[in-house]
């Protein structure tokens, strides 16, 4: 059994990630350490794509081959393996790759 997700579950979103999970001390894996996962409000930085094609008001999705990103969705609802995690408030800033958006990844879009 695994909890790595990014290769069966890639669109079906978590949230947002907020800072760096701390490391053991000599590089090994984070266990026992927490972090935050933001799934709703306001985030001033969500990562995107690079693709530099968002703009103020569009929907977000997760990408659907890259890991920890967003891209511009099509529409507000998603389709059957797209989920919309949320809506943008400003375009996308192409020297960070981030975008500022509102977040609404419901518990339901977690389980799934």
């Amino acid at each position: 059994m695994t909890n790595d997700v990014s290769t069966s579950k890639q669109t079906i979103p978590a949230g947002v990630g907020i800072g760096t999970i701390t490391g053991v001390a000599g590089g090994g894996a984070t266990t026992n350490y927490h972090g935050w996962i933001q799934i709703g409000g306001y985030h001033s930085a969500v990562d995107t794509d690079a693709g530099d094609d968002i703009v103020k008001g569009d929907p977000i999705i997760v990408h659907v081959s890259t890991d920890g990103v967003c891209d511009r969705g099509a529409s507000i609802t998603g389709g059957a393996d797209t989920f919309s995690i949320g809506i943008t408030t400003a375009a996308d800033v192409d020297a960070d790759d981030t975008v500022a958006a509102i977040l609404k990844v419901s518990y339901g879009d977690i389980i799934q």
